[in-house]
């Protein structure tokens, strides 16, 4: 990420930000939604091509959810 932040894509959002599984925010994994231009590279397994079509939409509209407040 440009902030120098690490995060596992879990989906997107209706408004087409990406939303990243965290850690140590607020001493707690979250799901948090981040524009794409705040991406800086992507990386994943070699021979894997992922697609965003695969991805789950979620219903995140926040700066962060926890899993907590997701139940």
């Amino acid at each position: 990420m440009n902030y120098s932040h690490v995060g596992f894509v879990a989906g997107t959002n209706k408004d087409g930000r990406i939303i990243l599984l965290v850690g140590n925010q607020g001493n707690a994994v979250n799901l948090s939604p981040n524009g794409q231009s705040a991406v800086i590279k992507y990386v994943y397994p070699s021979g894997q091509t992922p697609t965003n079509s695969a991805l789950p939409q979620y219903n995140l509209q926040g700066r962060s959810l926890t899993n907590a407040t997701s139940r």
